[in-house]
């Protein structure tokens, strides 16, 4: 009986991964290049397996906003979405809904320039859901060249229903 128990739990484990891309890749009206704001950030992570009721989370790598706008340089804001993560045909089962998936900017890794370089979440303890858009990071403060550099941390939580398979989300950061 509890090598069956065992079995049933281990083929309830999810894999999950998580698709970054920057705004100018995905948004209908993105920052043009030539404006000297952009945003770069990592290609793909792996976030790890996790049963049912139970989670995953990894850091992304780095997100970089570069602000070369020089003396007529604003404030700028970075902001973070996500899809929901799926796998098969995306039935309710094959779904993990935003409000299950958490995100934390932590503190700046290196920033370069002038302001103050504020994170949306500087700690695990700060982690907001991805059901609706949220602040990443922001520089405030005098004008000139500028960048700032992080690496947030993703939590997907499994739920209950969910069933086996290779879960995939994408996280779209924007800048303005």
């Amino acid at each position: 009986m509890n090598a069956r128990k065992a079995l049933a739990a281990a083929a309830a484990f999810v894999a999950l991964a998580c698709t970054a891309t920057p705004a100018a890749a995905r948004d209908a009206d993105p920052v043009p290049e030539q404006s000297g704001l952009t945003i770069t950030v990592p290609a793909s992570v792996a976030l790890g397996a996790a049963a049912p009721h139970g989670n995953a989370s990894a850091q992304l790598g780095t997100v970089r906003v570069s602000d070369n706008r020089g003396l007529g340089a604003k404030n700028w804001t970075a902001s973070v979405t996500t899809t929901t993560f799926t796998t098969g045909t995306a039935t309710a089962l094959e779904t993990i809904p935003k409000s299950a998936i958490l995100y934390w900017s932590g503190p700046a890794t290196i920033t370069s320039g002038t302001g103050i370089f504020s994170p949306g979440q500087a700690t695990a303890n700060d982690a907001v859901t991805l059901d609706v858009q949220r602040t990443a990071f922001t520089r405030t403060g005098v004008s000139g060249n500028n960048s700032a550099s992080w690496r947030p941390t993703v939590r997907v939580n499994v739920p209950d229903t969910a069933v086996s398979g290779t879960y995939t989300g994408r996280l779209t950061h924007t800048v303005l």
